[in-house]
């Protein structure tokens, strides 16, 4: 068994269980509105298929019509790394008179606990491998045996008469009326000692064929594979349990309620049938019962007198025919929802665990983030953002301030925050095809008028007009996403996996240690659409840590380090690899550059004392609480901006992200929102650690 079909059957148990409980617990709140079983029944049946097959339509669904389902810009708080504060010091760094040591200790939650032990339990055990299996040949092997001696069965019996396709058979083999369907035909057999009495062998033959217009043997022939299929959950006992009770109950409700049938002389004829049960208890595969067979005489008896006391006190009532469709449609709403989020929770996987250790931020600079985002987070009254500061030519993390409106998440939780990164990882693409020769800054590209066509898909460029020809400098100043593409398609899908990895993102990458972070998912193996996907910022997630890391390459000249912490000495610098020469590293810095001079950055991320660098991104992060299920246009609602000052001596580097920004109708942008928070908190920085303005331009 595989991991993902594990997960499969996982969820289609605790489906099962949860949907038979809430539908038990239902009726039994409603029992005093005598709720009739004939809807009842339906919905039962209803709610086991979604529990079954829910699950499974929702595994072969790509996640692309699953816009919910998708992993969106920003995880959920189950995410969060929970920090405890173990001290403060003073350490004496340069530019900083202090510190601050916080110890990084992730807590699962108990979302992330349930899987994980689950999973566990399915890959360490047998379970559910090799026991269930062994389980599932045994129940089968049950099951065709019942099924050989139903066939001989019928085989055997009288044919007395037909009624349509419906045969009507005696046998002395059987001691309880029962209807099956085998083989495409459907059957009534019928014990020989009830043709003795004329009354009892009407009502019998009613409440039989009652069972064929309900479809009651086939739903019995399903019951009894799901079964063999779920055979250690107890919750598919129950569903069989309860479906055959309200099978019974249902035929009992039409029955009684037609002309010439006494409810006393049904009822009287009930009992007859039922202690006959009580002597013969023999037990067919996929059959439907007059009276309900069972090795438990105490239940027989049970279910007996609920039926006497139903047939007895049968009236219709209005209020319990709506009240049996608002239950219906409660758990079945519950239940598909319950599908949806299982399925999410599975293609998102269980939460990484956090990175522990020691997590150490320069105390000044720290409070400078802290205070300029927080006061951008009101004034915009957004939702929630992060801002992550840097030194890009040592790869010392300076500071990281993270602001929840809405008081969830705790802690430094930007840092193990995975999102898709969005445009800001279209420099990343041309910074490779540049090193590889694939392009130069100055070379024209044809971005199609915003519409292009890849793999019989078409992409549209940000802006609804698009562009013509542009530069590849221009095509990262203005963030084409059709250039983009174009120049991705000349750098080739290896090119991008292996560009990747070396710049730092996924399990292996620069996120992979650092005490509260964790590493970002790489695109799938598999993925057809790798090309547009990666030039969009999409299809595979990032950390703050590795992107901060992958563009203090850019800025550093070329050299990816790995992140250490503010009180690092500078010792403990760490060059992990050369991702681009010092020549393309400076093109790359006059790219970025440009995006603030003249492209999607300009104004608001230009400082007046010191020169300045980056790229914009701005992205929609779906969440299921606040889709616009009307079909309306969705407004971005994450903007970022990633940068570093002075752009010839960079000393501070910064990721700013911001989400659900409320300043005006258009949504959330990272010029708007994202680049002016940089801007403050770069120049406040750089005056800080001292650094003399570089005369901007």
């Amino acid at each position: 068994m595989t991991d993902s079909f594990l997960d499969l059957y996982l969820f289609m148990n605790l489906l099962l269980a949860g949907s038979w409980a809430a539908f038990a617990l239902g009726r039994r709140i409603l029992v005093s509105l005598r709720l009739p079983h004939q809807p009842l029944v339906r919905w039962a049946q209803v709610l086991v298929l979604i529990s079954v097959l829910a699950p499974l339509a929702l595994a072969f669904t790509p996640s692309s019509n699953l816009p919910p389902l998708k992993i969106p810009t920003f995880r959920s708080g189950s995410e969060e790394s929970r920090v405890s504060v173990k001290s403060h010091a003073d350490f004496r760094v340069p530019f900083a008179s202090a510190v601050s040591l916080v110890t990084v200790v992730h807590t699962p939650t108990w979302t992330e606990t349930l899987l994980r032990e689950l999973r566990r339990l399915g890959s360490s055990s047998f379970v559910l491998e090799e026991s269930w299996l062994l389980g599932l040949l045994w129940f089968g092997s049950r099951f065709v045996r019942h099924w050989i001696r139903l066939r001989t069965l019928l085989r055997e019996s009288s044919l007395v008469r037909r009624v349509g396709r419906i045969r009507i058979c005696a046998s002395a083999e059987v001691s309880v009326p029962l209807s099956a369907w085998l083989g495409g035909s459907r059957w009534v057999i019928l014990p020989e000692s009830i043709f003795l009495r004329r009354q009892d062998l009407r009502l019998a033959l009613m409440h039989e064929l009652q069972h064929h217009r309900q479809a009651d043997t086939h739903w019995a022939m399903w019951m009894e594979i799901m079964i063999c299929l779920f055979y250690w959950n107890p919750a598919a006992y129950r569903w069989r349990r309860e479906i055959n009770e309200l099978q019974e109950f249902s035929c009992d409700e039409a029955i009684v309620g037609r002309r010439r049938v006494s409810p006393r002389e049904y009822g009287s004829c009930l009992v007859r049938v039922a202690e006959t049960a009580l002597a013969g208890r023999e037990i067919y595969a996929g059959t439907s019962y007059m009276a309900a067979v069972s090795r438990n005489p105490s239940y027989l008896k049970s279910f007996l007198r609920r039926r006497i006391e139903m047939i007895a006190s049968s009236r219709k009532s209005g209020t319990g025919k709506w009240a049996s469709i608002g239950l219906g449609v409660g758990i079945v709403m519950v239940t598909i929802t319950a599908a949806f989020g299982m399925e999410k929770a599975g293609r998102e996987g269980i939460a990484p665990k956090v990175n522990e250790g020691t997590l150490v931020v320069n105390e000044s600079i720290q409070k400078i983030a802290e205070k300029i985002l927080v006061d951008a987070i009101k004034s915009q009254k957004a939702s929630e953002g992060f801002a992550v500061v840097a030194d890009p030519l040592t790869g010392r993390i300076l500071a990281v301030a993270n602001v929840d409106a809405r008081k969830k998440k705790q802690g430094f939780w930007s840092l193990a925050q995975r999102f898709e990164p969005a445009s800001i990882a279209k420099t990343l693409i041309v910074a490779e095809a540049i090193e590889d020769g694939t392009t130069t800054p100055r070379e024209q590209h044809f971005c199609e008028n915003g519409r292009y066509k890849f793999a019989g898909k078409t992409y549209h460029d940000w802006r609804e007009t698009g562009y013509g020809y542009l530069s590849t400098t221009q095509t990262i100043a203005r963030s084409s996403d059709i250039c983009t593409v174009k120049i991705a398609e000349k750098l080739g899908e290896d090119r991008i996996r292996k560009m990747l990895k070396n710049f730092g993102f996924g399990p292996e990458g620069t996120a992979s240690a650092f005490p509260g972070s964790v590493a970002g998912e790489l695109p799938s193996a598999n993925s057809e659409l790798l090309i547009p996907e990666v030039s969009y910022g999409q299809g595979f997630t990032v950390t703050p840590i590795e992107m901060i890391q992958a563009y203090g390459a850019i800025a550093n000249g070329g050299n990816l380090l790995a992140p250490i912490a503010a009180n690092a000495p500078d010792s403990e610098r760490k060059v992990i690899r050369r991702v681009l020469s010092e020549e393309n590293a400076e093109k790359m810095k006059a790219i970025l550059r440009e995006v603030v001079l003249t492209g999607t950055g300009r104004s608001k991320a230009v400082s007046q004392h010191y020169t300045t660098a980056g790229k914009t991104a701005t992205s929609f992060a779906p969440d299921l609480s606040e889709l616009d299920w009307m079909g309306g246009k969705n407004k971005s609602n994450v903007g970022g901006f990633i940068g570093f000052a002075p752009v010839d001596n960079p000393r501070v580097e910064i990721y700013v992200s911001i989400r659900d920004s409320h300043t005006d109708d258009t949504g959330a942008h990272g010029a708007t929102h994202a680049a002016p928070i940089f801007l403050n908190i770069a120049e406040s920085v750089l005056k800080e650690m001292n650094v003399a303005p570089d005369k901007m331009d």
